[in-house]
C-alpha cells in the first residue's frame, strides 16, 4: 500500500509528467474569508456564528482548529477566526 501512496503523491505533484494538463480553474478554489480577532471566551460557537450570518458548519469548515462547541479563554489569548464571505 505504501507504494500506491507514493505513486499517488508523485502523480499529484507533477501530473504533467503523466500526460495530464490541469487548468487552474479545475483546482479547488479556496473560499474567500475575512479574519476576525477574538480575545474573549465563546460559550456557544453556533450562536456566535449567527452574528456573521453563517452556520456552525461553515464556521468549522473555515476553522478546523475549533475542537469544541465553545472556547474558554481565561488568559484572553487572541485568536484569529476566519469567516467565509458570501460569493
Amino acid at each position: 500500500k505504501i507504494f500506491r501512496l507514493l505513486a499517488m503523491k508523485r502523480f499529484l505533484e507533477n501530473p504533467e509528467l503523466f500526460g495530464y494538463k490541469v487548468e487552474k480553474e479545475h483546482l479547488y478554489q479556496q473560499p474567500k474569508t475575512q479574519n476576525v480577532l477574538l480575545a474573549d471566551s465563546v460559550s456557544n460557537w453556533a450562536e456566535w456564528a449567527k452574528q456573521y450570518k453563517i452556520s456552525y458548519a461553515q464556521l468549522k469548515d473555515s476553522n478546523p482548529w475549533l475542537r469544541d462547541r465553545y472556547l474558554t479563554n481565561p488568559n484572553k489569548k487572541q485568536y484569529i477566526v476566519q469567516i467565509p464571505l458570501e460569493e
